[in-house]
């Protein structure tokens, strides 16, 4: 089902007037299934539309509830990468928002609880989190746990907990409708607190053409434009601002904290790509994007096939959601992949959907025999390059498909 609705919902915005900017095909959901649904695991259109007067970007394809609650979660192990930056991003907020040791900090979607152990470990105690899936790690501090919904503000207040900062680390861009998310948020936030928010930037995904990010789970995908429109329906300003080019693919760091008064107050760096990407979407940016990415998806296969008929093995390194994205787009299956390794021990023993590819533990992929490794992980793509070229032999080869394919020999 198509989605007509904005997922910013401002009062000047009309239903259904969104313009298509990209589309790649048809794709599952993204998250390793089991052997029952190895051949019939969902699939939908994806298309991203931009809306015409707030400039929200969001998939304009409804998933099914039924789907969203049989798709499976997993806990991925640490990488160095994520943990300097959740410490640096301790670092920033110490610095930007003046928050100290006593400070009320509550963290929705705390996943496995990095982040707040992190914080813990640095002598804070204040602290409590929101998240609806079971880990096996133990918590050091409270989780409610639940979707951050219209309840969760009065469990909250129940606990006599107003936060002086709220964290929300890659959670934004998966909720398709954003209004009430932050009218909840914001009945817990007073004047002059802060509120941290991780969130993909669009043009930083596709000047790195990278692709491979795009999936039904991540409902939105963010600009300044779209910050803006946020910070003018819920009465935030932009206190601190930073896109990371190079985390994940290009990430916007955004603390906003809650209006003092009526008028705004944006950074100055903020109004500064404000003004940029006014320029660039004015101007075009997003009018080739299908032709572009066709012409990309050509050149890959075009590499792919020419490592099949030299008579290499080809296996996967990763097997969530990108990979998931990137094979269901360049149509590849089974036939042309045989398995593909994951370092996380939740994924072995399933498949990666709308491909039939088995996922199997890191101690699959040996040196022997003439292999080639397409790189999925593309996140930690340093990390991964220094682990393979540990274990392989002299000739075998490595795949970097994104963005633009690479075939890099081991010898």
């Amino acid at each position: 089902m198509k989605n007509t609705r904005c997922c910013i919902g401002d009062s000047a915005c009309t239903a259904g007037n969104f313009s298509d900017i990209l589309s790649l095909g048809e794709l599952p959901l993204g998250n390793p299934v089991g052997e029952d649904r190895k051949e019939g695991a969902w699939k939908g259109e994806f298309v991203l539309s931009r809306c015409n007067q707030c400039g929200c970007i969001q998939t304009n394809s409804t998933v099914p509830d039924e789907e969203l609650r049989r798709e499976a979660f997993y806990v991925s192990a640490h990488t160095q990468a994520i943990v300097t930056n959740y410490q640096r991003q301790i670092t920033n907020l110490e610095s930007n928002t003046g928050i100290t040791k006593e400070s009320k900090i509550l963290e929705v979607g705390c996943g496995d609880g990095l982040l707040l152990n992190l914080f813990y470990e640095k002598g804070y105690r204040n602290l409590l989190g929101v998240e609806p899936n079971s880990f096996p790690e133990k918590y050091p501090v409270e989780i409610i746990r639940d979707f951050f919904n219209d309840t969760t503000p009065d469990l909250i207040r129940s606990r006599n907990f107003l936060p002086g900062l709220v964290i929300c680390n890659s959670v934004i861009e998966t909720i398709p409708g954003l209004q009430s998310f932050f009218r909840n948020v914001s009945s817990l936030m007073k004047p002059g607190t802060f509120m941290f928010v991780e969130v993909p930037y669009l043009p930083g995904y596709l000047d790195g053409k990278r692709l491979d990010a795009f999936s039904h789970l991540t409902a939105n995908w963010f600009t300044a434009e779209s910050i803006a429109s946020i910070c003018k329906a819920w009465s935030f300003d932009v206190h601190h601002f930073v896109i990371d080019d190079q985390y994940r693919g290009g990430s916007m760091l955004i603390t906003l904290r809650k209006r003092m008064n009526e008028k705004s107050m944006h950074s100055a760096d903020f109004l500064k790509i404000l003004t940029t990407e006014k320029t660039r979407f004015e101007n075009g940016y997003f009018r080739n994007l299908d032709q572009e990415t066709a012409s990309l998806r050509k050149r890959i296969k075009e590499s792919v096939d020419s490592l099949n008929k030299e008579g290499y093995l080809l296996v996967g390194y990763g097997g969530g959601l990108k990979a998931a994205t990137t094979l269901n787009w360049l149509g590849l299956n089974s036939q042309s992949v045989s398995f593909a390794v994951d370092r996380d021990k939740y994924k072995h023993g399933k498949f990666i959907p709308g491909t039939g590819i088995p996922i199997k533990p890191l101690e699959e992929l040996t040196g022997e025999g003439k292999i080639a490794v397409i790189v999925f992980a593309l996140h930690y793509l340093e990390e991964v390059l220094a682990y393979l070229k540990s274990i392989l032999s002299r000739d075998a080869r490595v795949i970097i498909p994104l963005p633009e394919p690479q075939i890099i020999s081991m010898n």
